[in-house]
């Protein structure tokens, strides 16, 4: 911050003429220095969104494998109530009536 102060208040031509190059090299290093964390921060960035990107798809993948597996359990178990009972109507009209 004393280098921006020294711009500022020096009257001296000579002085002032070395804070003025100061602050340009120093102004020069902060642009540059931004410049490099903005695009360490973008890569940073877009490195992270394709991340989360990546995993939220995972997530909606195996969301709809579990949608399948449980539909092919309830088909599978419709299946099975439907031959036990199948079964039970098979063997109720082998025997005879008992009461009869």
């Amino acid at each position: 911050m004393w280098i921006f102060e020294d711009c500022c208040s020096l009257s001296k031509p000579a002085i002032r003429a070395e804070a003025e190059e100061k602050c340009w090299s120093h102004s020069y290093w902060f642009r540059a220095e931004a410049e490099k964390q903005r695009w360490s921060h973008s890569y940073w960035f877009r490195a992270e969104a394709e991340k989360q990107r990546r995993a939220e798809a995972e997530k909606q993948r195996m969301r709809s494998l579990w949608s399948i597996i449980l539909h092919l359990r309830a088909e599978a178990e419709k299946q099975r109530d439907a031959e036990a009972e199948e079964q039970r109507r098979a063997e109720a009209e082998e025997q005879p009536d008992a009461g009869g």
